[in-house]
């Protein structure tokens, strides 16, 4: 029906209108503006391409050479700027031999002009295959980290089996909320400790995670940062210890709050801004603005299904 059409692409105007602030534009030359700005204000800027769905070779190719030119363009501008793919953009569900084209292309042009490359974590790809990924890529290219959920359990055993000095590790809850916490209300938790308080908060449980994990990773000699877009979360870590604050980079994803950036710089804690951009923003929508929203990210799914475009004005 017209009327469910027009409504439909209204609402999809309204949800663009939000996101707008949280993506740094569609285009190339957007997104190393935001760089050159973060640049100027003390901050790094890790960049992400908005481009998913990825089912044959060409798709791959595409994004491929996009993070290239992202690599070669920072370079050349000489900016401050890391480069973070997830591995189903570069053909890792496609097949292997265009996933290693792909991603064997992109670690060369990276260590060619210095631009650090992340691995990011994705809810359909187990980590131990990640794990591998990363270990394999890593032996040609020092400045390579991986992103880790901070519920997944960083024992021992995993750190000597994974990852080595002077690895580069993110932690994050960003799009990867426990999935304990998911499932059970803080009721339900308390009754299966036999509590009836709420001494075991989600954030002191999230803020637990990050401390612990943080502390096993620096002492195995890798290097972390921290990724949330929490500011109050981030500046609880930044504050546990001098230690942290001195050895820590600390990411914040673009369109947060700027006051605590602010605060944070002053602390001359170490910086950086996640900031994605390009057309395909529906799934940033869904798997990262809302993943912590149920109900919001609902409906962002069932209006975002559609298959009308909203004209970026």
């Amino acid at each position: 029906m017209p009327y469910l059409a027009n409504e439909h692409k209204f609402i999809k105007g309204v949800i663009f209108r939000l996101v707008k602030s949280h993506i740094a534009g569609s285009t190339l030359s957007s997104v190393l503006e935001e760089a050159r700005s973060n640049n100027i204000n003390g901050m790094r800027t890790t960049i992400t391409f908005l481009n998913n769905g990825v089912n044959d070779p060409a798709k791959a190719r595409y994004n491929a050479n996009t993070y290239v030119q992202i690599a070669r363009q920072t370079s050349r501008l000489h900016l401050n700027a890391a480069v973070s793919v997830r591995i189903s953009q570069l053909g890792y569900k496609v097949n292997n031999e265009t996933f290693e084209k792909c991603m064997t292309d992109l670690i060369g042009v990276a260590r060619e002009n210095g631009t650090p490359v992340w691995i990011e974590a994705e809810s359909d790809i187990g980590m131990q295959e990640l794990f591998d990924v990363y270990r394999t890529y890593r032996k040609s290219y020092q400045n390579l980290g991986i992103e880790v959920p901070v519920w997944y359990p960083i024992e021992v055993g995993t750190i000597r089996k994974y990852f080595k000095p002077k690895d580069t590790v993110k932690l994050t809850t960003y799009a990867y909320p426990d999935p304990n916490l998911a499932t059970e209300n803080e009721e339900e938790r308390s009754k299966k400790k036999g509590k009836t308080s709420s001494k075991d908060t989600p954030f002191k449980l999230m803020l637990n995670s990050y401390i612990t994990n943080t502390a096993k990773l620096l002492q195995a000699g890798v290097n972390v940062v921290v990724l949330d877009s929490d500011e109050k979360t981030i500046a609880k870590i930044a504050g546990f210890s001098k230690e942290y604050k001195k050895h820590l980079i600390f990411e914040l994803p673009l369109g947060y709050s700027k006051g605590w950036l602010k605060k944070l710089a002053k602390t001359k804690a170490s910086l950086s801004v996640y900031t994605p951009y390009g057309k395909d923003w529906g799934n940033y929508v869904i798997n990262k603005l809302t993943i912590k929203h149920g109900h919001i990210r609902g409906f962002a799914e069932k209006v975002l299904a559609e298959k009308d475009e909203i004209d970026e004005e």
